[in-house]
Formats: structure tokens, sequence, C-alpha cells
């Protein structure tokens, strides 16, 4: 039991770093509202409407002038997700549901050497995350999560979570390195969102501390744009009247095509199916917001020559990118009264991966 509380914790630390998350100010970076949406009078433009839109979207402008001295993105990054799903049927059935809060921030500044990007705070609420399976003895046992994670500039994560599994509970408060905590779930990313870390790749760069390659050149030309949206069934709507903005919709159509080009066999229902995204830059076509707001419910019929058993899910997601001046997050005012380290109260006794037995 011990062992699938660590593995737990793991999970958790490990979802707060991937995933980026939403305040509910009135008006959010970017102007991205509490519900995701981006404010605007929308509607479908025509193709020379498009195309005189596009043509003032420059792939080096669309962040700001990248080349001048004293550069900067500050950005703030939101996620509100729910969810619950039930795989398979009576009590034998895997069930799950959860609601998880975060918020991120992100500076992009100008330095001696390059571009680098600085973790400017990242916070992580697990309002309750659930998940109920069959035990030993055929009965459903659940499991759950809760509290928060947190992240500063330094690169050092803290956690206040309560885990359960049944009738075993372990609830852990303190702090450790980022980078260990993701070196003791595998060490695929050790220390990514660190402080310093270069957002360009030697390819991208000419070795003068510049961005090499093409001049302005337009992202997508109108005919290109609107050929792949019919595609997929994708409706796009904008709004000229400042700056630009656009609101693209996808529907059930939009991800069966999806699953048929992918391969995927499954016989997915859908009893809705609302997935929206907004972009939205300011007068001078510079990027102030992307905004993604997906309400999903459906059903996956079993497939016995598979070997799938029926899928029962609904989520709903607001996840957003936005502008800001100062990139920051709330924290708890008591991180100081974090002291003890997360990896010891998780491993106890038992050594560290690598160093005896592995999770």
């Amino acid at each position: 039991m011990k062992k699938f509380l660590v593995l737990a914790m793991a999970s958790m630390m490990t979802l707060s770093v991937g995933l980026l998350s939403a305040c509910a100010d009135p008006a959010g970076p970017g102007g991205v509202k509490p519900d995701g949406t981006i404010s605007g009078n929308y509607k479908e433009p025509t193709r020379d409407e498009l195309s005189a839109a596009l043509s003032h979207i420059e792939t080096d402008q669309v962040v700001g002038d990248t080349q001048s001295a004293d550069w900067a993105l500050h950005l703030g990054a939101s996620l509100e997700a729910g969810f619950s799903f039930t795989v398979g049927e009576g009590e034998s059935a895997l069930t799950g549901s959860g609601k998880a809060d975060l918020e991120a921030a992100l500076s992009l500044e100008k330095n001696e050497d390059n571009t680098s990007a600085d973790l400017a705070g990242l916070s992580a609420t697990i309002n309750e995350a659930k998940v109920t399976l069959p035990g030993d003895d055929g009965k459903p046992v659940a499991y759950s999560a809760e509290g928060g994670a947190y992240v500063d500039t330094a690169g050092t994560a803290y956690a206040d979570l309560t885990l359960k599994g049944g009738e075993d509970e372990l609830t852990v408060k303190g702090k450790d390195s980022l980078s260990d905590l993701l070196q003791l779930v595998g060490g695929l990313v050790p220390s990514a969102p660190m402080a310093g870390y270069s957002l360009l790749s030697e390819q991208a760069q000419d070795g003068t501390g510049e961005i090499s390659g093409e001049a302005s050149a337009q992202l997508f030309s109108a005919d290109e744009l609107l050929e792949v949206l019919a595609q997929y069934s994708v409706k796009l709507e904008m709004d000229d009247s400042e700056g630009l903005k656009f609101r693209l919709t996808a529907s059930a159509e939009t991800v069966a095509t999806i699953m048929e080009e992918q391969g995927v066999e499954a016989d997915l229902a859908f009893t809705q199916c609302n997935i929206v995204l907004y972009v939205a830059l300011d007068e001078s076509y510079v990027l102030q917001a992307v905004s993604l707001v997906a309400d999903v419910e459906g059903s996956v019929a079993a497939n016995a020559a598979l070997m799938m058993p029926a899928v029962s899910f609904e989520a709903n997601l607001k996840l957003s990118f936005g502008v800001e001046e100062k990139s920051s997050v709330k924290v708890p005012a008591d991180l100081d009264s974090y002291t003890e380290s997360i990896i010891g109260q998780l491993m106890g006794n038992q050594p560290a991966p690598g160093e005896g037995e592995t999770l």
C-alpha cells in the first residue's frame, strides 16, 4: 500500500509540473475571462477577409520583436479541469473522478547568451481526485488525493497533500528540489522548466545570440487554413475590429476524423462534444492570449474482438495562456513551515530509485 501511495504522489507531482493553469480574476492574463472565453464580435470571415487578416501575422513578430535587446515576454497560464469515468461494469468496474486547478507563470527574457525561460512560479490545487479499483476480495477500494503543490523561482517544490488508499492514509507536507522529485518519478524531465533553461536549440541559433532563419513570413495562407478546417469540420469565426481575434469550434465530427486518420477503432458516441479554441492578438498583431474550452461527454462500446471493456466518460477543461506585465502566482504565506523532505516522507526507510529497490 505504501508503494501505491508513493506512486500516486509521484504522479500527482508530475501532473502538477506538466499541466499549466488558471486564476479566477474578472479578466485574466491576455483578457481571458473566468469561463475561458475571450470576448469579441465574432463572425465567419470571407476568404478575402481572412487573407487580409492573416497577412498581418508574421512568424517572427507574433510574440513581439525578439531581436530587440530588451525583449521580454511574461506569461500567465491556467488550467481548470474536471473529469469522471467508468471502465467496465459491475463491482469489477474501474471508476474515477476529480477536479484540479493549476496556475503557472513563465518569464522569457534576453540575457547575455540568448533568450532564456525562467519559471516564475507554479501552483497546483487538487480539490479531490478519486479512483476506485477492485480489491483483492473483489470489493471496490477507493484511492484519493487532495491538497496543493507549488514551485518557486529557485526550483524548489513544496507539497501539502493527503493521499488515501482504502483504510490507509499518508499526509505529506514539505519541500525538495524539483529536479530530485522528477528523478524520483523516472528522471524523464530532470530540470526542464528551471531558471536559465534555454528555449532555443543549437539548430535555431546562429552563434551570435540571435535567432536564425528566414525574415518575416506569413504563418498560413487563407486557402491552406480553410482547407484544413474544412477537412476536420472546424468552424472559424473572426473579429478584426481591434487587433485580431479568432474562435475555432470543433465537434464530434472533428474527433471522429482524427481517430479515423490515426487508425483508432472504437465505437465512440458523444452526448456532448464542444471544443472551442480562442486566439487573440493586439492592434500590433502581437499574441495576447490563447484559450481552450472543452466540454465532452460520451461512451465507448465494449469490443470483444479487441478485448476492450465499455467506457463512459465526462470531462470539462479550461486551459489558457495570456500575456501579463509581470509573471507571478499565488502561493501559501507559510511556505517557510514546509521544512521536511518530501522524498523522505514518501520513501521512509526504503531506498530511493537507483539505490536498491525500484518503485
